[in-house]
C-alpha cells in the first residue's frame, strides 16, 4: 500500500478540519433560537451560491483563457519544476486552510448557541 506524501496528508487533514468547522457552524446556527430565519438564509444563500458557481463554471469552460490554461498546465506537468511548484502550492494552500479553520473556529465560538431552558 503506497503512503501519501506528508504534504498531501496535511492538506487532507486541513480539508477535513475545514469541513468539520463548517459543519459545527451550520449546526450551531441551525439549533439557535433564530434557527428558522438562519435556515432560510442558508438555504437561499446555498441556492444562490450554486447558481453563481454553475454560471461561473460554464463561463470558464467556454473561455479561450481556460483552454489556454489547460494547455499550459499540460505543458507544465511535463516540466521537471512541477514537483517543486506543487510542493509550494500544497504548503501555501495548507497554511491558508489552517488560517481559515482558525477563523471559523473563532466565529463559531463567538456565536451564541441555543438558549438553555432555564432562560
Amino acid at each position: 500500500m503506497s503512503e501519501k506524501p506528508r504534504g498531501t496528508q496535511d492538506l487532507l487533514e486541513q480539508f477535513r478540519e475545514l469541513g468539520a468547522e463548517l459543519e459545527r457552524s451550520i449546526r450551531r446556527a441551525w439549533e439557535s433560537n433564530e434557527g428558522q430565519e438562519v435556515r432560510e438564509q442558508i438555504g437561499n444563500g446555498l441556492r444562490e451560491l450554486n447558481h453563481q458557481l454553475s454560471r461561473l463554471a460554464e463561463d470558464v469552460q467556454s473561455s479561450e483563457t481556460y483552454r489556454e490554461m489547460q494547455k499550459r498546465v499540460k505543458d507544465a506537468i511535463e516540466s521537471p519544476q512541477v514537483e517543486e511548484a506543487a510542493q509550494s502550492i500544497e504548503r501555501e494552500l495548507g497554511e491558508a486552510l489552517s488560517t481559515l479553520n482558525d477563523l471559523l473556529n473563532k466565529l463559531i465560538k463567538s456565536v451564541p448557541g441555543p438558549r438553555s431552558r432555564q432562560e
